[in-house]
């Protein structure tokens, strides 16, 4: 590498043995996303790779690729390993990703300006080409920090002094779960963390929407930088199974103990946890998930503080009436170093959690601090004696919304010398405000316990303890009766500060998690994410991010954090899934148009397609369920009687089926390929490899397929032989980020692009409010050239977002007009406007496979989980007991109970001008409904069937690994409702995983086969 030869090597050597990784050692972890410059023969790529690296391998030269990734699917690593041509002096990563880097090859040179760049801090460089093994290892950042408490550190401040967090502008990465359970069930996400460049978070990771008992709650580790999956721990004693009654209803998301917020710490690579409601405090290495010691006289831990090299724990004295007792911990040897017994606490529930009080446990210079009924308590911090106590505001036992008593939910904050409470007034008018409540401020000296000061605030949290900001020497609180957020001098309660929010209230209550801060903002949480910079009171806001019910969000790393959600609300353009944002500026130089355009072996084939007479249509089943209306209909007839004529099994998680031409295509999503299998018998006629996840079916158009990546990138094949025509770079430049424990690109495109009269169109990217948006565009079939192009962008200029923005999905067509979920183009796809319904509209998105959540498909009034359509009518199937207000009905799903298959008479569509009798009607009318017993996850029509697969609605299928249960194939009649067929299958289908051609039904499972019925 160029800037080694300038380094003093032997200096640098002898640094690096003595500060870094020994050379043996070096990739002894596992977990890691893994760059590899200069791919060789594959072999020391899988080496890379271990038992659980990702790694991505670069290379100039072609025969290289093609030979490493031969050796790489020979092994059955492709996809969490994997081989892409590269060219150039720039790498195609994000800042901050990527764990290691190492250079095979001498031939390829890469700038350190360019290493340090896209390296994670603490990520290690290597170069084996240089017979020195040169590396070293970025530090971190200066004004970086993390977040190693529930609200940031022992003193309950919830403002880190992260100097990097800013206004979200581009994703960082992002990971499964898409949704959280449901509003009426707990949060999915009990509390969430970030020390040493790793997340850790207690996660409820049982099937959403299911009314039950039991959860699959773990302990997870993250990369803070890549999302990838470091390791999890099963935590099954946690959940409200372990602390309450067992209740489904809106107030559910509620039914937490407030602490256990309080349950998680990190120090260093350290991580404290109990790793069960009643369980003594354990200690983890963060790097591994090795559990390293549980600690003695430890049982029924209800809060863990950290500071100074001393573990503080509050712990329960009985789990059926409040009591606590206070503790002071040596993690190293184990040794309880004092403990104070006899407190009661608070308790902030008058339900059945009434049981469980909390403290406020707050740690000071050299007391620690907590509220003891009616009394804030000062305890010396080496021997646990009582130092002092003050009586605090009046309290009363009166109840609010959700039988919340807002005058316990307090917050106790220490700083400089202070010790600050913030506590709602008991009285009933207060407690229900659905906006605003009143707040006492109340400041002790630290020294003696008295009063500093005292004056009433108001906070605007909703349902979680009273907000509490110590920031640049003031106290943080909103004007008790304007929208004014001002800030009081921390020594005399004087306003020094005041900024005007008036724009904030937007009628809805506050979201139902705590707001935080950084070093530059307040972040709010009104409708999504409000900054208000501390020092200029300017305000942008952001209502298509949300955070977790109950925990909110986390600024750390120079990133925020967002948990996942169960919200329905702007669904169209609201972000899910569990993601990590940056705000770093865009410095995209756009690869130029002429450069985008790849020509392969079957170039000019491509421009003599087959001719123009297309087999019937009920001959072939051509794009994504069926057509670009995304019918889900055929007008074939399929034989009544049918039976398994043959199955194949292909490698990876498969996407739904096209079948055309005498072929049926299907993409293995996670292998990064995509197959063509005879469709008589199932023999595999080829494989192409792409550079990344293909993550639906192809589209197939005279002779050709055309299919996007998520590498960004849009490809046409022959479809006969498979080999390439063209490839089109739709991303504006090659720059990939981390998503679902692989890299993928900041601008992927659909696999299923929209094919109609010789065009191609084209979406590249995540939403228009990130990564400079979406870039459009409609490109010649034959050729790959570009016939328009545009790039859609949401306002981002502050105090503003564009209500129409929408993020990508696959694009559906009818009537001259192309539409991408709420957005309607036209046929050339140019302008833009409000869609005005009538087409099928998936609101979460036509590929979200979690099936039971908020978001649902529409079609006229017609609402469902999955639907198709024919001329006449519609057909549906729900999970939930009703599809309410806004797709958001918080309903959930009993198990056993069944859903519903119901048909809708289509409204008229007739031209009232030439036809008065055929004006459209408002509203659908429903022909039929009937009980199905699967969850039906693909579901399709022929002339007179509905074809449902899916999974069996039975109480094993709690398990996450519903496609390892058994299914079912059902047949029902069109015109009644009725079941005329049903058949047996191994696992649960892939979404939209039938289709129907050459009078044969076509079925693709989780499980990786794909079978083909038949008379």
């Amino acid at each position: 590498m160029n800037f080694m030869k300038h380094r003093h090597k032997q200096a640098l050597r002898l640094l690096l043995s003595m500060l870094y990784f020994s050379a043996s050692t070096l990739f002894a972890a596992s977990g890691k996303l893994i760059v590899q410059i200069g791919a060789g023969d594959g072999r020391e790529t899988v080496e890379l790779a271990g038992e659980n690296n990702v790694v991505h391998a670069l290379d100039s030269n072609l025969a290289n690729i093609e030979t490493a990734r031969k050796y790489i699917q020979s092994k059955g690593l492709y996809g969490r390993v994997s081989v892409e041509h590269w060219t150039g002096e720039e790498l195609p990563y994000i800042d901050n990703l990527v764990n290691q880097i190492v250079v095979s090859d001498t031939g390829h040179r890469v700038s350190r300006d360019e290493i340090e760049r896209v390296l994670a801090p603490r990520g290690v460089f290597r170069d084996q080409s240089d017979s020195s093994e040169s590396q070293f290892t970025k530090p971190v950042p200066a004004g970086m920090d993390s977040w190693p408490h529930w609200l940031y550190g022992p003193h309950n401040n919830a403002v880190s002094k992260d100097q990097l967090v800013g206004v979200s502008r581009n994703m960082q990465w992002i990971a499964e779960p898409k949704w959280e359970r449901n509003h009426n069930l707990l949060p999915s996400v009990t509390v969430m963390i970030s020390c040493d460049g790793r997340i850790y978070s207690i996660e409820d990771r049982a099937p959403i929407g299911i009314e039950g008992p039991h959860g699959h709650w773990v302990l997870s580790a993250r990369d803070a930088f890549n999302g990838l999956q470091l390791w999890t721990i099963p935590m099954p004693k946690w959940g409200s199974e372990s602390w309450g009654k067992i209740r489904t209803g809106i107030a559910m998301r509620f039914k937490n103990p407030t602490q256990v917020y309080r349950r998680l710490v990190a120090n260093g690579d350290k991580v404290y946890v109990t790793l069960g409601f009643a369980a003594p405090l354990t200690e983890i290495d963060g790097a591994t998930g090795k559990i390293l010691q549980t600690y003695k006289g430890t049982e029924k831990t209800a809060a863990i503080l950290y500071d100074d090299g001393v573990i503080y724990l509050s712990q329960n004295t009985s789990l059926t009436e409040p009591g606590k007792n206070i503790l002071a911990l040596d993690p190293k040897s184990g040794k309880i170093l004092w403990e104070h017994t006899g407190v009661t606490g608070v308790v902030s529930r008058g339900d059945e959690l009434k049981k469980y009080s909390d403290i406020c446990l707050t740690i000071g210079s050299d007391k620690l601090f907590f509220l003891d009924r009616g009394e804030i308590v000062a305890l010396d911090k080496k021997t646990g004696n009582k130092s002092w106590t003050t009586p605090r505001p009046p309290v009363k036992d009166i109840f609010g919304h959700s039988k919340y008593n807002y005058v316990n939910l307090c917050t106790l904050v220490y700083h400089k010398g202070g010790v600050f409470l913030a506590q709602i007034p008991s009285s009933a008018s207060n407690l229900n405000q659905w906006q605003k409540k009143q707040m006492h401020i109340v400041v002790l000296e630290e020294s003696s316990g008295k009063e500093r000061w005292k004056t009433m605030g108001t906070s605007i949290s909703h349902f979680t303890p009273a907000d509490l900001f110590i920031h640049h020497g003031m106290v943080w609180t909103l004007n008790e009766k304007s929208d004014v957020l001002k800030g009081l001098d921390i020594q005399t309660g004087e306003t020094k500060k005041e900024y005007k929010i008036p724009e904030l209230q937007v009628g809805h209550h506050h979201r139902c998690y705590r707001n935080k801060g950084t070093e530059n903002f307040y972040l709010y949480g009104e409708e999504g994410i409000e900054y208000i910079n501390f020092k200029t009171g300017e305000i942008d806001v952001i209502h298509w991010l949300r955070g977790a019910c109950a925990y909110g969000i986390m600024p750390a790393n120079g990133c925020i954090y967002l948990p996942g959600h169960s919200c329905g609300c702007h669904a169209d353009t609201l972000l899910g899934g569990f993601m990590a944002l940056n705000s770093n500026e865009s410095t995209l130089k756009l690869t130029p148009d002429e450069e985008r355009l790849t020509k392969g072996s079957a170039y000019e084939k491509a421009q003599r397609p087959s001719p123009d007479t297309q087999p019937p249509a009920s001959k072939e089943w051509s794009s994504y369920r069926h057509d670009n209306m995304r019918s889900g209909a055929t007008t074939a007839d399929i034989p009544d009687k049918i039976s398994k004529k043959w199955t194949t099994t292909l490698q990876g998680k498969l996407t739904a089926p096209v079948v055309a031409r005498g072929l049926l295509f299907c993409a293995s999503t996670d292998k990064y390929q995509l197959h063509a299998l005879d469709a008589d018998t199932g023999d595999i006629k080829w494989t192409y490899f792409a550079s990344g996840p293909i993550d639906s079916p192809p589209s197939h158009d005279k002779g050709r397929l055309f299919f996007g990546t998520r590498t960004g990138y849009v490809i046409c094949l022959d479809a006969i032989s498979g080999k390439l025509a063209w490839k089109f770079k739709a991303a504006p430049v090659d720059q990939r980020l981390g998503a679902y424990d692989r890299v993928e690109s900041a601008w992927p495109v659909h696999g299923s692009v929209l094919v109609q009269q010789s065009k191609v169109y084209v979406v590249a990217g995540r939403s228009m409010h990130l990564n400079t948006g979406l870039y459009t565009y409609v490109l010649d079939a034959a050729t790959g050239k570009i016939l328009h192009k545009g790039n859609l962008q949401a306002d981002t200029d502050p105090k503003g977002e564009n209500k129409g923005a929408v993020m990508p999905d696959i694009l559906v067509s009818k009537d001259n007009s192309i539409f991408m979920r709420k957005m309607a183009f036209d046929k050339d796809f140019k302008s833009i406007r409000d869609s005005k319904g009538g087409y099928l509209r998936a609101r979460g998105g036509f590929l979200d496979d979690s099936w039971l959540n908020n978001v649902y498909w529409e079609l006229n009034s017609a609402t469902a989980q999955i639907m198709a359509f024919d001329n006449n009518r519609t057909y549906g199937v729900t999970g939930l007991r009703r599809l309410a207000w806004k797709s958001a009905s918080h309903d959930t799903h009993k198990l056993g109970s069944g859903y519903n298959l119901f048909a809708y008479d289509l409204p008229a569509t007739g031209n009232k001008k030439t036809n008065p009798a055929k004006k459209r009607k408002k509203s659908t009318r429903r022909a039929w409904t009937t009980k199905i017993p699967i969850r039906a996850q693909a579901m399709i029509l022929d002339k007179d069937s509905i074809y449902l697969a899916g999974a069996t609605d039975k109480a094993s299928l709690w398990t996450t690994a519903d496609e390892k249960k058994l299914g079912q194939l059902l047949i029902h009649s069109k015109e009644t409702g009725e079941e005329t067929g049903r058949h047996d299958i191994d696992s649960a289908p892939v979404l939209d995983g039938l289709a129907a051609a050459n009078g044969k039904i076509y079925l693709v499972l989780k499980n990786g086969t794909i079978s083909c019925y038949g008379e």
